[in-house]
């Protein structure tokens, strides 16, 4: 039999549910919308061969944060990773400018590579010292420098 004291019951264990519902959906949320800084390359599996992770830290990024990870690649080595990265992520060529290897921007105005990894967008870009200015040259430089960007916020 249906009385008033349990449908105030019953009404009050609804609302209860409804409450621990929600805060568990708000954690997995917020649990599943912080990224961490690490090796972003390796965790969606498309790290190429002979790119060196070096570290990852949360930086400033003109007036964003972001997390950057930072690689590098052996001079000898940086013609097949510049060509992975362009094929994979849309990464532009590297250019010569002045005294630095760095990618340009293409038509479009866009010069960094991209990808998504889950929920987050990263950007991914690619440069050198220049003392060499031919491509020929590139064995001689030490080292190339990968950076993957993931913003934290939007400027």
């Amino acid at each position: 039999m249906l009385t008033v004291g349990n449908l105030k019951i019953q009404m009050k264990q609804s609302i209860v549910f409804f409450i621990v519902l929600f805060c568990t959906m708000s954690m997995r949320i917020e649990y599943s919308v912080k990224p961490s800084c690490g090796d972003f390359l390796e965790r969606i599996h498309k790290k190429p061969k002979h790119l060196e992770f070096i570290e990852c830290k949360k930086e400033k990024d003109s007036q964003i944060s972001v997390l950057q990870a930072r690689y590098q690649v052996k001079g000898t080595f940086a013609s097949s990773v510049e060509k992975y990265l362009i094929h994979a992520f849309g990464m532009q060529p590297l250019r010569h400018i002045c005294c630095i290897w760095e990618t340009v921007p293409n038509e479009e105005g866009s010069r960094y590579g991209s990808f998504k990894g889950g929920e987050f967008h990263y950007s991914i870009d690619m440069g050198a010292d220049g003392a060499f200015g031919e491509r020929k040259d590139w064995s001689k430089i030490d080292w190339f420098y990968v950076t993957v960007e993931l913003p934290l916020n939007t400027p």
